[in-house]
């Protein structure tokens, strides 16, 4: 076994996490049929890990709802391989989303919601995380193909918005095997 070289700071030279990376999404295969939506987040990183969670299951793209713009420390350069569509309004999301060929599905604890358990997900779902607190908006529901929720028995029902769309994309990923 062979130790790496060092710099002379004690520090063995290695690549950047950037440059990890462009490394892995030059092999990576073609994205899956998927996107995800952060629609009106307040917490930078959820968005990150939200955007991280797609990176990792080889989604195809991302959009997000709300004027802010998002910190992108902990994307360690995905941006540059996973593109973001932005969006002000919730028509303009709804248009985006179905102009791409997705179906809208809100991950949201409604009276319309499905176990995901139960779920049986469109073809080319885009998978909808509301805000922290407020949760998605009654015109995204409407709009809706499919409404899921993550059943919970904890004292807390509800999980984090970024826990949860690791959650959900697991589950669409092992009914498409």
């Amino acid at each position: 076994m062979s130790l790496p070289s060092f710099n002379g700071h004690r520090r063995p030279q290695r690549k950047t996490r950037r440059e990890m990376v462009r490394a892995a999404a030059a092999k990576a295969p073609p994205s899956r049929p998927f996107a995800v939506c952060a629609h009106s987040l307040d917490i930078d990183e959820n968005v990150q890990i939200i955007y991280r969670n797609l990176a990792c299951f080889n989604g195809a793209e991302m959009f997000i709802l709300g004027s802010r713009k998002w910190f992108r420390g902990a994307t360690n350069g995905i941006e540059d391989f996973i593109p973001i569509t932005y969006s002000k309004t919730t028509s303009e999301l709804l248009k985006q989303i179905k102009a791409k060929g997705y179906s809208p599905v809100a991950v949201e604890l409604s009276a319309r919601s499905v176990s995901i358990h139960d779920a049986v997900y469109p073809e080319r779902p885009c998978f909808i995380l509301g805000n922290e607190t407020y949760g998605i908006t009654d015109d995204i529901l409407l709009n809706a193909a499919l409404c899921v929720q993550i059943p919970m028995d904890g004292v807390h029902p509800c999980l984090n918005v970024a826990v949860s769309s690791g959650v959900v994309i697991y589950d669409y990923l092992s009914k498409i095997r």
